[in-house]
């Protein structure tokens, strides 16, 4: 999932070089923090007047609970229906007739909105978001009609999709205990049970000033933004924000497995490894060193990063093993997440096969270094992504705001590139030995309803073969669609109970020896660094909403003391929202990262 939002999500990539067409040394971002706890943080870029902005709560699925998920989601939704100032859909009239486009995504771990459109019109963008911060008005009927909207879009998105159905069975299976095995948009039955009562409370235990961070990219100066965001945010009281409380995965002992029978045309094998992110490095050092999850990322790169990375060119177009053969690994997720590798046998071949030819590319990583000439290729391949997503301010903002909200240090992603060129081919084959092994395996396989089961234990040498797999795995990053994010840590294996869905039976496999783990290589000097770009997963989540450059009226560039018309206030409005006018939906934003579930993870 990592490769299609967070956003499109292979490794989430950082702005850390400066391109051609930016000034040899690009402005450093600015941060600031208003007296109300809301943190801003300031990203100039002066080669077009326009400007991205993006408020960041956080809060997204994984602080949900059992019989209460989805709700980060449907109160998305409902941050579109009105508010004491601003009938139904008024907020998305009222950018769209500024020139300009707005959006929302919620993943995993927090619930993002968007604005972008001519400088001029930042004071805009603030009096909106700052005014439905506070005066939300979740009007039942409205919500009524909004509920059967998210679940007609969960029927489209994973219901209807084979892969998704799979991927999501996947998830819930490998997790027993974290969040993360529960899809973003919500289990059907949560949804349909959902009250207003439920959302109101939700939007006021986490919309608070000091439970968010407000990123600005564009073409602005920061301290005339700073004094907007006093003006207009400043007066907004905060909360208590109570934590949630850690729900520790239980360690995982052996292959989990599970089968979801499907009406599909084609098999399709997931095979999911627990690995940490950057956060694990951060809060268990001494489980985890700093350098772990850049040698992930690389390995995953490694693995399938390009038309000249491993899967394709010895198992897709050598082989002949498989139509397609995706991995990915996101790290930046608040919790633990999941590496994954998943694809479908060509005619002739097995899902069992194809385990064992994915399960002999890792034994390789593990028994024989990467040649320097392959990890030099990798590493360039990375960074020069990296650098080219710099072009977009939507992305830089993204990475500041997902890195953020995950409770990490938005500067990490200016060490991402000397992280990943750091990375050497001993770590690479300890993160192998180390994480890619059966106790931290969950195996999951789509199979077609006409096809008699494929057991996957053809050819299992010692390590389980395995049953096709579901769609592609969570990683990173947000779409506006409903994301699944599929992350945490090593889960009891065998024990895994079955996932909700229809026709899916889980099946404990027997522990497969592991390869030992050889002693960790020294970490790296540099401190951790944000997650990768186009290596094994996009970041942000799912690739963040990719918001076009939106074409500037001719109004002054600078963000203070704006014209009239650019700082138009918002129109008083009766206390009671206004019937529903075409309501505003939050469309999906940019693959987020990432619609539903291929490579990144869906979001919305």
């Amino acid at each position: 999932m990592l490769k299609e939002a967070l956003p499109s999500l292979a490794l989430v990539a950082c702005l850390w070089s400066p391109l051609p067409a930016l000034a040899a040394n690009p402005p450093v971002a600015q941060e600031f923090v208003l007296d109300n706890g809301l943190r801003l943080v300031v990203q100039e870029d002066h080669r077009a007047p326009v400007v991205v902005s993006q408020i960041w709560y956080h809060v997204g699925s994984s602080y949900e609970h059992d019989g209460l998920t989805g709700l980060s989601h449907a109160l998305e939704h409902m941050m579109f229906k009105g508010t004491r100032r601003l009938k139904p859909g008024e907020f998305t009239r009222i950018v769209a007739e500024s020139g300009g486009e707005d959006n929302a995504f919620t993943s995993n771990d927090f619930t993002a909105y968007y604005q972008h459109w001519h400088v001029s019109r930042l004071p805009l963008s603030f009096e909106l978001e700052s005014d439905r911060m506070r005066n939300l008005l979740l009007d039942e009927a409205l919500f009524a009609k909004e509920r059967e909207v998210i679940m007609e879009e969960r029927r489209l998105r994973t219901e209807d999709n084979p892969r998704a159905m799979a991927q999501e069975t996947v998830e819930s299976v490998a997790f027993l205990v974290s969040p993360y095995r529960h899809p973003t948009i919500g289990w059907m039955a949560d949804i349909a049970q959902m009250t207003v009562t439920d959302l109101r409370t939700w939007y006021e235990r986490w919309y608070a000033p000091n439970n968010a961070t407000l990123v600005v990219v564009g073409d602005v100066r920061p301290e005339e933004v700073h004094a907007l965001a006093r003006r207009y945010f400043g007066r907004l009281p905060q909360k208590e924000i109570r934590p949630v409380r850690p729900r520790p995965e239980p360690t995982q002992t052996g292959i989990k497995r599970v089968t979801t029978r499907f009406k599909a045309r084609l098999p399709y094998l997931m095979m999911s490894y627990k690995v940490p992110v950057l956060r694990s490095a951060i809060e268990r050092p001494q489980e985890v060193q700093e350098w772990e999850p850049y040698a992930l990322a690389v390995l995953t790169e490694l693995l399938d990063g390009d038309p000249s990375s491993r899967f394709t060119q010895r198992l897709v177009r050598g082989r002949q093993l498989a139509t397609s053969l995706d991995a990915g690994y996101d790290p930046i997720s608040r919790l633990d997440t999941l590496l994954y590798a998943a694809g479908t046998p060509t005619t002739g071949h097995t899902v069992a096969e194809l385990e064992e030819a994915v399960r002999a590319e890792i034994r390789d990583l593990q028994e024989k270094p990467v040649p320097a000439e392959e990890l030099g290729r990798v590493k360039t391949r990375v960074v020069t992504d990296a650098i080219y997503e710099r072009d977009s301010a939507s992305f830089q903002g993204m990475l500041i705001g997902t890195l953020s909200a995950n409770g990490l240090d938005w500067r990490l992603k200016d060490t991402y590139v000397d992280k990943i060129k750091a990375v050497t081919a001993e770590q690479i084959q300890t993160v192998a030995r180390k994480y890619l092994v059966d106790e931290g395996l969950t195996v999951g396989v789509l199979q077609p309803e006409d096809e008699k089961q494929d057991d996957g234990k053809k050819g299992e040498k010692g390590e389980k073969a395995k049953d096709t797999a579901p769609a592609t795995p969570t990683t990173a990053a947000p779409t506006t669609a409903t994301p699944t994010t599929a992350a945490p840590t090593a889960a009891t294996p065998t024990t895994a109970a079955p996932t909700t869905s229809a026709g899916t039976s889980v099946t404990p496999a027997a522990p497969a020896t592991a390869a030992p783990a050889t002693a960790p290589a020294t970490p790296a000097s540099t401190p951790v660094a944000p997650t990768v770009p186009s290596a094994a997963a996009p970041v942000v989540p799912a690739t963040p909403p990719a918001t076009p450059e939106v074409a500037a009226p001719a109004t002054p560039a600078s963000t203070s003391a704006p014209s009239p018309a650019s700082a138009a206030t918002l129109p008083a409005a009766p206390a009671t929202a206004a019937p529903a006018t075409a309501p505003a939906t939050p469309t999906t934003a940019a693959a987020p990262a990432t619609p539903s579930t291929p490579p990144p993870r869906p979001g919305n």
